[in-house]
């Protein structure tokens, strides 16, 4: 498979089973084939699961089956490159809240994901499951979505919270109309703001 031509499309935005699938059906003819590939095929349902479900590390270029790529796809998104992400997923004992609490506040150099047992404890001690005294809380405090049938059309909103507690409203921004909100869903949303809380 093509890695620069995968790598070009996941610094575009586009999961990686996305970017190795469409370099597949492209038969490696490079990364703007494979991005007509996957604008032509936005709205399959399959578009993002792997063609071949026992090729775990073609699908997600992981050697460590011990970390959700799911997670290390969420954490790559937000600009961490793949080695530290699982090495911190699995300092973190898998938790990905705790694992991009380590990435944002650790510079990187705490050993690597192959350090023996008492260095991933010394690097995260709670590991076993006890809250880390030096783990952050965030809440949410924002998203922005995208409303459209596709990257090419619609426009992007946004929800944003005020005040805390049972004081917490959450406002809906839409072009220039701004509406008090109900039941915000962040579950779509393209990016999200957190306040950290301690």
């Amino acid at each position: 498979i093509d890695e620069s031509a995968v790598a070009q499309l996941e610094s575009m935005g586009f999961p990686r089973v996305r970017c190795v699938k469409a370099v597949r059906k492209t038969g490696n003819c490079g990364a703007e084939a494979a991005m007509n590939w996957i604008f032509e095929h936005m709205d399959d349902p399959d578009i993002d699961v792997a063609d071949e479900p026992s090729a775990h590390s073609a699908a997600t270029g992981s050697d460590n089956p011990s970390v959700d790529p799911e997670a290390v796809e969420q954490l790559m998104a937000m600009g961490f490159d793949r080695v530290r992400v699982e090495k911190e997923l699995v300092n973190a004992g898998g938790d990905p809240n705790r694992a991009l609490d380590r990435l944002l506040n650790f510079d990187g150099d705490s050993g690597d994901a192959g350090a023996d047992a008492s260095d991933v404890a010394m690097a995260s001690p709670a590991v076993a499951g006890d809250e880390s005294e030096t783990a952050s809380k965030f809440e949410l405090t924002g998203f922005v979505s995208h409303k459209g049938s596709s990257v090419h059309c619609g426009h992007y909103i946004a929800n944003v919270r005020q005040g805390l507690g049972i004081d917490t409203q959450w406002f809906l921004f839409n072009d220039s109309k701004v509406v008090l909100q109900t039941s915000p869903d962040p579950e779509q949303a393209y990016m999200y703001f957190f306040t950290r809380n301690d």
